[in-house]
């Protein structure tokens, strides 16, 4: 199966005010913006609604706390 376009991939993220969903190549422009960790914690494919793996998002993209930390320590360059 191809990987898909990171267009073609929909992202739940969870806020304090509410669920938000984004594409997958906008979260990859933008990120979490003035909410640092916020991250994504669902996929979806945009034609289908079928429900996609997390690893679809690439690794440095997942802002998790893993992603954070190497970031932090310099080990990672910041993704936004």
């Amino acid at each position: 199966m191809d990987r898909p376009r990171p267009s073609d991939i929909l992202l739940t993220i969870e806020h304090p005010h509410g669920t938000h969903e984004v594409s997958l190549d906008q979260w990859m422009k933008v990120g979490p913006g003035d909410r640092p960790n916020l991250r994504p914690v669902r996929a979806r494919r945009r034609e289908t609604g079928e429900a996609a793996p997390l690893t679809l998002v690439p690794f440095r993209f997942r802002n998790g706390i893993v992603q954070r930390l190497l970031t932090r320590l310099r080990i990672m360059r910041p993704p936004w």
